[in-house]
């Protein structure tokens, strides 16, 4: 395990190319973090969800936080991205990357939006945020978390 790097990891910049949000500084440490909370919030027994909540991103330490746009306009961008942040993750924790589950992704996307939400409201009617709230919405039904998820949504 490469103790040094898996921390100098929380140092990675989100948002650095969204120009709306790349001066609101979060840091992977901290969108790990607000993740692990909600984890431990809606899900309190699940330690493995814990687990991978505050360590789903360590993966992209000298790869960088490429954007959800930027994977989603391209496929082949982001298989790339997948593969490369999974090697980097299993050299630098000696296991495989964290399990991609429908409860990680609630929590990844909720936290996104509502942090974007918090630092860019003016943004939030355009540029793909309705169709991100409508997927997390969706999520928190099929999870059965919609008015914990609604509620924070809305605040």
């Amino acid at each position: 395990m490469k103790v040094f790097e898996i921390w100098h990891s929380g140092f990675v910049q989100r948002w650095h190319c969204n120009p709306d949000l790349a001066s609101s500084n979060q840091t992977n440490a901290q969108h790990q973090w607000a993740c692990a909370i909600l984890a431990h919030c809606l899900w309190p027994d699940d330690l493995r969800l814990l687990q991978d909540a505050l360590t789903h991103d360590i993966g992209e330490v000298n790869i960088g936080d490429v954007s959800a746009v930027a994977k989603n306009k391209n496929p082949y961008l982001k298989a790339f991205l997948d593969t490369v942040e999974g090697d980097n993750f299993k050299y630098l924790m000696n296991t495989i990357k964290p399990r991609t589950c429908a409860r990680l992704r609630l929590i990844d996307m909720t936290e996104a939006y509502i942090w974007a939400k918090k630092h860019a409201p003016h943004v939030m009617d355009k540029l793909g945020w309705p169709e991100m709230r409508s997927e997390i919405l969706r999520l928190a039904d099929d999870l059965g978390k919609s008015s914990i998820i609604e509620d924070l949504l809305e605040r």
